[in-house]
């Protein structure tokens, strides 16, 4: 039986009334559904119980440099991109972990500029790169399609990454850096219309606030993206006219931080020291994508977790807790040690797994007196990290 956390049943929970006084959204008129959302009480389940159409793919790099560490990746139906600092950006098909291309960097007036993030949107891939020229560090903008082939490059000359905007159909959205250190309090605009603002601005805000991936990287079947904030329980979802809808999730007293007291801060040390002193605090909701009619997104807690979020049952499903069984040779579906992070494309679930988890899984097999299978053994073989592909049941 399929296991959910449903919380009107849940009598001992004491939820915080989250104040968001000093986050001001202009926009009138919007859709809010407000959630309850105890992290500790969200269940799994076992692989074979909760998951169908599992793969596990290793990544071919062929005669290219094997995969040190993944720093950033995103998903196509077709494609996988990832990005590893020390050896370029990979592109692999996402059905057998072909490697499609590797670009180690950019050619620029007979130099290689170094690789430092990138997106996907319609089908395009948006590198960001920086060469020093006569002591000055400058940053490109490339333009390179899903088969590894730059089309443009140029120089980009805003403060922000490439991760500042969003277009849908012809509007475009802007995530700009707030805080005293750039006289800026406007967080979110579309086009030339302000959405969100706040209130106050400190050195905390603009170090939290000044996310790497604002937005989220697909969009729904509806063309919708996602946007949060950091210290805030609320999901964001854009259309091209601006915030359709709002998900307030409540949480648990002990897991809230009023917004408040992030500003009160003088700088990033004491806001540390106070989540070490209050260590079941969250930071909010990040890495948010569609999945079918579902949200993934990413609890910055203690512990963090993966969830998916079931709007039409206000239901949610931990993918940590879903464990390894005999249907899948006990092998895990998640990566460790800062990699532990799913994916997803729509329609399939994605993560990663490093070779040393699959040798860990052999000799813990052996230890119990187990029988270590042929794709066990097979994938072991492999020097690059392990692309693990599902559905939900």
């Amino acid at each position: 039986m399929r296991t959910k956390t449903f919380f009107l049943i849940i009598l001992t929970v004491f939820f915080s009334e989250f104040s968001y006084s000093q986050i001001e959204i202009l926009q009138k008129n919007i859709k809010i559904d407000t959630v309850r959302f105890a992290p500790e009480y969200v269940l799994g389940g076992e692989v074979g119980e909760l998951t169908s159409n599992l793969e596990y793919i290793p990544l071919n790099t062929e005669k290219k440099p094997v995969i040190s560490k993944i720093e950033d990746v995103a998903f196509t139906k077709n494609r996988v991109v990832v990005l590893d600092y020390e050896n370029g950006l990979f592109i692999f098909s996402s059905k057998d972990g072909k490697l499609i291309n590797c670009i180690l960097g950019v050619p620029i007036n007979g130099k290689k500029s170094s690789i430092i993030r990138f997106t996907i949107f319609e089908d395009q891939i948006n590198l960001l790169s920086s060469l020093t020229e006569s002591g000055k560090s400058i940053t490109y903008l490339s333009k390179v399609d899903l088969d590894g082939k730059i089309k443009s490059t140029s120089i980009k000359t805003q403060i922000n990454s490439i991760n500042d905007s969003l277009k849908i159909k012809d509007d475009v959205y802007y995530f700009n850096q707030i805080g005293d250190k750039f006289g800026n309090k406007t967080l979110l605009t579309l086009n030339n219309r302000d959405l969100i603002k706040i209130s106050d601005s400190s050195q905390v805000n603009w170090m939290l606030l000044n996310r790497v991936y604002p937005f989220s990287k697909n969009l729904n079947k509806d063309k919708h993206s996602y946007f949060s904030i950091w210290c805030d329980y609320r999901i964001f979802e854009l259309s091209e006219t601006g915030i359709d809808k709002i998900t307030q999730f409540i949480l648990p007293i002990e897991n809230t931080i009023e917004y408040s007291k992030v500003i009160s801060f003088k700088n990033l040390d004491e806001f540390e020291k106070n989540n070490e002193k209050n260590y079941l605090i969250s930071q909010g909701l990040d890495n948010i994508q569609p999945y079918g009619e579902r949200l993934l997104f990413y609890y910055l807690g203690n512990p963090s977790k993966n969830i998916i979020y079931n709007a039409q049952e206000q239901s949610f499903l931990s993918l940590n807790n879903i464990l390894p069984d005999k249907s899948n040779n006990f092998l895990p579906i998640i990566g460790e040690f800062g990699h532990e992070y799913f994916y997803s494309c729509g329609e399939y679930l994605y993560s990663f797994l490093y070779p040393n988890q699959i040798n860990s899984t052999i000799e813990k097999l052996k230890k119990d007196g187990n029988n270590v299978s042929k794709q066990v053994i097979g994938l072991s073989k492999h020097n690059n990290p392990i692309l693990v592909k599902f559905k939900l049941k």
